[in-house]
């Protein structure tokens, strides 16, 4: 299942069915270069497409711009610029990491419960931003958990008892659908760093 809008009720993926391995060699996206290349190598008949994303009309599901604006004009321009410090120091180090780990290894690092746990905190500081009657930082937790919470709700309109569900996300996901595959009955979260391991050694050995 990944991070694709589908077009058609059954969340069916279109892309995916006309998936080749050639496709590796001009898409760098992570659909095509883990999804669907796991899905390919697994002879899997097709792939699910679970985001969510606001149709005309609809509300933002990350309304940042309402949290900036407030906060220009009342006085915490500069608190909000710390809180986005940490996100934009984490995205320098992912990419000096680029440089030389391996995709396994990136995924190894994205995957360490030090990292999801504590991506969500950087959400939650934004709740200080608002007063008693505007409270954009409370909107902006609200509409990303209202997002994630409809996303893993299309996965359980599809997966079946006795599934084994590979969700591709960006990392920002990691802590709400851990929650959500961790609290909800019925489904059961899968630590991925002991495929990661096995795929970064083999890496390694090359």
């Amino acid at each position: 299942m990944v991070e694709r809008v589908a077009r058609t009720p059954d969340l069916i993926d279109p892309h995916f069915t006309s998936f080749a391995p050639d496709k590796l060699r001009q898409e760098r996206d992570e659909r095509y270069q883990i999804g669907y290349r796991i899905a390919h190598q697994l002879k899997l008949g097709r792939v699910y497409a679970i985001d969510e994303q606001p149709e005309k009309g609809e509300p933002d599901y990350f309304p940042f711009g309402a949290v900036a604006e407030y906060a220009q004009a009342n006085g915490m321009g500069e608190r909000l610029k710390k809180m986005m410090a940490t996100p934009a120091a984490e995205t320098k180090a992912f990419e000096e990491r680029q440089r030389t780990q391996s995709i396994a290894q990136l995924l190894l690092h994205s995957n360490e419960p030090t990292g999801f746990y504590s991506s969500i905190g950087g959400y939650y500081e934004t709740l200080a931003i608002g007063d008693t009657n505007r409270q954009p930082g409370a909107d902006l937790n609200a509409m990303w958990y209202l997002r994630n919470a409809k996303i893993f709700s299309k996965l359980m309109t599809v997966a079946q008892p006795g599934d084994r569900v590979l969700v591709v996300y960006g990392s920002g996901h990691n802590y709400w659908l851990r929650h959500f595959a961790t609290q909800t009955p019925g489904f059961r979260s899968v630590d991925p760093r002991p495929y990661l391991k096995k795929a970064a050694a083999k890496k390694s050995r090359r």
